[in-house]
């Protein structure tokens, strides 16, 4: 058996369970804890990515001392200041303490799809045209784990439009599933489609594997003990063979392996087959069966020796990534509904544990999460945390919901965030990269495409827009997307994988872009029926957006496969579509389909339109209420069509674009020199130190920093960001000084070194039952400080090294006697320390952020921002109890003011009153 993932099999002490080939005994299950522990996270997503799904991550991976992530996200989120750093597609993550980790810096420029673990190098597999700007890294890339260089040995390039989307390594054998229809490996090419074998040992094709895949291509793939490949994906056949759609098994030259139960493995749509009803997302094999998951929305297990099904699980949503950790299979879903075959009434549990032997699911693992597209990736870290990414847009912990940012992890029971055992890399390297050369901007409606010159090899680059870093890419082009209105210019910076920077590019051309318009009022507008003659196609851009049927604002179409199109006159640059629902929530934008065109689209369902190779915007499944749904596009199209199976009811459509602006003047010269750093903070590891500093400001914008030895004066290095890695673990930062430079090339000076005795001015610890925040005062800055808490007499430690004049903590309260220590140190030196005075606060928490978001004669939709179950009373009596943060009064008098106020459960403080009228 080989899989995606390592196996690691616990052994207890009070019982022994393990695996053998041929012969199964029950497998421990891991016992997760039921709440996340959290970590830092990824957010944003890639528009221009060929998939329509909404995941953020795709990929999850333990390799060396990192958790690699990769996906389609923009940028990494960190959690304890919410700050949003642009890294794309691929970041790295402490697998002890959940944080991002800055130093790792390889760089695809396209989304990563999978990332497989090949003897301690990183194998990056995904959407992308180059990592690091290395040619010849075309849908694959080995990356150094520590060093984030691209092992050159790997040659590979695919046909322009070319997808690699799984990989899976057996012995010698690298086995690749995407959608393709040529594949160049190490010079070796063949007119491969959608599977190819890699030689590892010569890094060259194995054309001897060649079959050939028809439809849209393969989403998983593994391969057993006895050689035999399992392919799954969204194809229709495999070596034009019937009844071989979606799930197949190969013999090693790639013919289909005789008398196999291949087709279609789901238990729904089996009869009547299509890219509409079913597909294989992913696929694993464990010992003699193989697990897929799918759409609709299924897990299934077969032997690997017929294909006979042993198992097939409905989970009340379409299944999505498949693995095999700790001996158990992890299946990611995005299972809102509670309609699963196995825990009928358990919802948004998107990460299900199969015990692969008695074929059912363990509760005790499965996590508890909130997201739209929900686990697409799983890994286990080595600490025995199971990571689940996908879209996660929240998870409860002690009974609270948090932000999470599409990134999660659920430790076993007593094993959480610890402090790092990493070994952060550095290098002897300390030369720049050169400056980019011969930058230019051209703008495409809201869109600003940048191109420039670079001879460097193994670099990413960082663009800044208006002197401040806004993405992050390899190659020597870059989409700036949805710029917002105002005159502009760029600049392009290159970054080795030591982390050294090389100077600003040329300052561009100024570009002035103009206020998006609305290009929908002038066209022509057409449906796939008319449900009455007050509802007709063009009332969909009419540019009103009552929701109601009244005065014939509404477009509605009848029951069947139904489509708006707009034919807008001539192409446009489409920056976004806005869709405004009517009143008719069961019928209305529910996973509309927006597909856009240069030629008039004909397809009047999504197989017509996937088959036509028409991109598409996808919308999310609504609840029931109406809320205005916005489709970034970032395309050129004349057509627009939008799809849906059911009717459609809309009050408007509009199609924004950006008309184009005449070259404006060029700005302004930079006269203001960026502030200098505020504060300093060592934090040593075990053969490195790591320099830290902030609050320099600049009125366009910091774009690096230079440090430099206090002693001699000499360059040490170069960053974008606002640390630095040092050799040796007991440096001091007043050994250094740090420079701001803004994008014009002024600087800030230098900042002044430590040097003053420290001493504690007064140190308080608030507690308000629900956080504990400790503030103190000093005469001056130390290197770091520590805070110790201790709690009926255990001690515990935190690191926090705050900005600017700032001496800030904030911590969870807990029960019982609670005191805090604080240290200063210089170095790993304590220079001073002082105990806390603890003082407890009695504080009345009230709900946030309540309005109103949707009004009609006899409904009023409210909103609110705070997490928790909430009371809602309107004209003074409580009519109802809420935790979702929206609510609906219904059956209300027209024209009529309802005053309304919430406060938490169990609370007697109302929050301030708003007063809300019914419509005439």
């Amino acid at each position: 058996m080989f899989s995606k993932s390592a196996i690691r099999v616990l052994v207890f002490i009070s019982a022994v369970f393990g695996f053998v080939f041929g012969a199964q005994t029950i497998v421990a299950a891991q016992t997760y804890s039921e709440e996340a522990t959290l970590t830092d996270g990824v957010d944003g997503v890639d528009v221009n990515r060929s998939t329509t799904i909404n995941a953020r991550v795709w990929a999850i991976q333990n390799v060396g001392d990192n958790m690699l992530v990769g996906g389609a996200f923009l940028n990494v989120r960190d959690r304890s200041s919410f700050a949003t750093i642009p890294r794309p597609y691929l970041a790295a993550f402490d697998p002890s303490s959940g944080e991002y980790v800055p130093d790792f810096l390889a760089q695809p420029n396209g989304t990563v799809y999978d990332i497989v673990d090949i003897d301690g190098q990183a194998l990056l597999i995904g959407e992308f045209s180059s990592v690091n700007s290395v040619p010849n890294t075309h849908g694959l890339a080995l990356v150094d784990p520590a060093t984030g260089l691209v092992d050159t040995s790997l040659e590979i390039d695919l046909n322009n439009s070319g997808v690699i989307r799984t990989a899976a390594k057996s012995g010698n054998s690298l086995y690749v599933g995407g959608s393709f229809t040529s594949i160049n490996v190490g010079g070796v090419q063949a007119p491969l489609t959608g599977l190819a074998r890699i030689d590892l040992t010569t890094m060259k094709l194995d054309a001897s594997f060649a079959p050939s895949v028809e439809g849209s291509g393969v989403w998983g793939i593994d391969v057993d003990s006895n050689g035999r490949v399992f392919a799954g994906g969204y194809f229709s056949s495999i070596n034009a063979t019937p009844d071989t759609e979606t799930f197949a098994a190969l013999n090693g030259d790639g013919s289909l392996v005789a008398g196999w139960n291949h087709g279609f493995p789901g238990p729904r749509c089996a009869a009547t087959w299509s890219i509409n009803c079913g597909a294989v997302n992913d696929l694993a094999v464990y010992g003699d069966k193989v697990f897929t998951a799918g759409a609709k929305h299924f897990w299934t297990a077969h032997a690997t020796s017929d294909g006979e099904s042993l198992a097939a699980k409905e989970i009340s949503n379409d299944g999505q990534t498949v693995e095999v950790i700790d001996g158990m299979i992890v299946v990611g879903c995005h299972c809102s509904h509670s309609n699963s075959d196995e825990f009928p009434g358990v919802i948004d549990r998107y990460l299900r544990v199969i015990d692969p032997n008695a074929l059912t699911e363990v509760e005790s693992p499965t996590v508890n999460s909130k997201g739209g597209a929900g686990g697409w990736a799983s890994a286990e870290d080595p600490r025995g945390c199971l990571w689940g990414g996908g879209q996660f847009s929240s998870s409860y912990v002690g009974g609270v919901q948090q932000p999470a940012w599409n990134l999660l992890r659920f430790c076993p029971v007593g094993v959480g965030s610890a402090q790092s055992v990493r070994t952060p890399a550095t290098s002897t390297d300390k030369t720049p990269p050169n400056a980019p050369t011969n930058l230019t901007v051209a703008a495409y409606g809201s869109s600003v495409e940048l191109a420039w010159n670079s001879n460097e090899s193994q670099v990413g680059f960082v663009i800044m827009r208006d002197g401040v870093v806004v993405a992050r890419t390899s190659g020597t082009s870059y989409q700036d997307l949805f710029v917002e209105p105002g005159i502009h210019n760029w600049q392009v910076a290159a970054y080795d994988m030591a982390g050294n920077v090389s100077l600003t590019s040329n300052a561009s051309s100024a570009i002035e872009i103009a206020a998006p318009v609305n290009v929908a009022l002038n066209a022509t507008a057409t449906s796939s029926s008319v449900a009455d003659e007050n509802s007709s196609a063009s009332n969909a851009i009419d540019g009103n957006t009552d929701p109601l049927f009244a005065n014939g604002s509404v477009a509605r179409t009848d029951s069947g496969e139904s489509w708006f199109n707009l034919d807008l006159g001539q192409p446009y640059n489409i920056d976004y579509i806005e869709i405004h629902p009517s009143e008719n929530f069961g019928e209305l934008n529910n996973r509309v389909r927006v597909y856009r065109s240069s030629e008039p689209i004909l397809a009047t369902n999504r197989v017509e339109a996937g088959l036509e190779g028409l991109r598409v915007w996808t919308g999310p499944r609504l609840l029931d209420e109406p809320r205005i749904e916005r489709a970034d596009l970032a395309a050129e199209a004349q057509y627009v069509r939008l799809l849906r199976t059911g009717r459609m009811s809309l009050s408007e459509i509009r199609v924004y674009a950006t008309p184009a602006s005449p070259t404006p003047a060029t700005p302004p010269s930079d006269t203001e020199a960026p502030t200098g750093p505020q504060w300093k903070s060592v934090q040593p590891q075990e053969n490195s130190t790591i320099l830290r500093w902030g609050g320099a400001t600049d009125n366009r914008g910091v774009v690096r920093y230079e440090v430099y030895e206090r002693a001699t004066g000499e360059l040490v290095g170069r960053t974008i960001d606002s640390t630095f890695l040092l050799e040796g673990s007991d440096r001091k930062a007043s050994e250094f000084t740090i420079v701001a430079y803004d994008a014009g090339g002024l600087d800030s000076g230098n900042i002044p070194t430590i040097e003053e005795e420290i001493s504690f001015l007064a140190c308080s610890a608030v507690r308000d039952g629900q956080t504990v925040e400790i503030s103190w005062e000093t005469n001056t800055d130390p290197d770091k400080f520590v805070i110790r808490r201790s709690i009926n007499g255990g001690t515990n430690y935190w690191r926090s090294a705050p900005t600017g004049t700032d001496r800030i903590f904030t911590d969870t309260d807990r029960t019982g006697t609670i005191q805090y220590f604080i240290e200063a140190r210089n170095g790993n030196t304590v220079v001073a320390t002082l105990e806390c005075d603890v003082t407890t606060e009695e504080t009345e928490v009230l709900p946030e952020g309540l309005r109103s978001t949707f009004t009609d004669r006899s409904r009023i939709v409210l909103n609110w921002q705070s997490v928790g179950d909430v009371d809602i009373e309107v004209n003074g009596q409580i009519v109802a109890q809420h935790d979702r943060r929206w609510y609906t009064l219904r059956d209300l008098d027209p024209a009529t003011a309802y005053t309304i106020r919430i406060r938490f459960a169990g609370s007697d403080s109302w929050s301030e009153p708003i007063v809300v009228n019914t419509n005439q």
